[in-house]
């Protein structure tokens, strides 16, 4: 027992090593750098190996298009989408977009309106503007050129497709398919 009494006593009296602290300098942001760059919720990120890319935008002719619409609880609402951050948005009958008032919001689409014009909107149809007025694009119609592709906006309603445009070959197959639904059915 002496000796372990003596063995403390040495070790109080030696001064016992210092342990390293955790004050160690404070790292800056570039320390951090990887987390932003590998951030996987980061919508605006690109992969690695193009660090140096940058978007190139061409600049087209400015559009608006109707995504569709819902009823809610506070009424009828259209939902639009477009080039521009103004034509982004969900509107209620009485709204204005790109210079037109929207007067009639239903599921299939909507009437805007305009110094006495009106324009029946479907859903997925577009407005493109070429020059000073703004032209209806039905889907389908977009084309390369700013020249043309849609129609020029009548005062009243867009023109209705005209009757056995290409569909004389729609109507033979139609016919052929219900001979052999009737045959079936015998």
């Amino acid at each position: 027992m002496c000796a372990l009494a003596a063995a403390f006593a040495l070790a109080a009296a030696v001064p016992a090593a210092a342990q390293p602290s955790n004050n160690a300098v404070t790292a800056d942001f570039s320390a951090f750098q990887i987390i932003a760059q590998r951030n996987i919720f980061d919508p605006n990120r690109y992969p690695r190996y193009q660090q140096n890319y940058r978007r190139t935008s061409s600049r087209s002719a400015p559009t608006f298009s109707l995504v569709g619409a819902m009823s809610y609880r506070k009424g009828m609402f259209a939902f639009f989408d477009g080039t521009d951050p103004d034509y982004q948005k969900a509107i209620q009958a009485g709204g204005d977009i790109a210079g037109y008032t929207v007067t009639n919001i239903t599921l299939n689409g909507v009437q805007l309106a305009t110094n006495g014009q009106t324009i029946n909107l479907k859903v997925g149809a577009a407005m493109r503007l070429e020059g000073d007025s703004w032209v209806l694009n039905q889907p389908g119609d977009w084309t390369e050129s700013s020249s043309g592709g849609g129609e020029s906006i009548s005062p009243q309603e867009t023109p209705a497709p005209s009757p056995g445009a290409g569909g004389g070959e729609v109507n033979d197959v139609l016919k052929r398919l219900m001979q052999l639904r009737q045959q079936e059915e015998k």
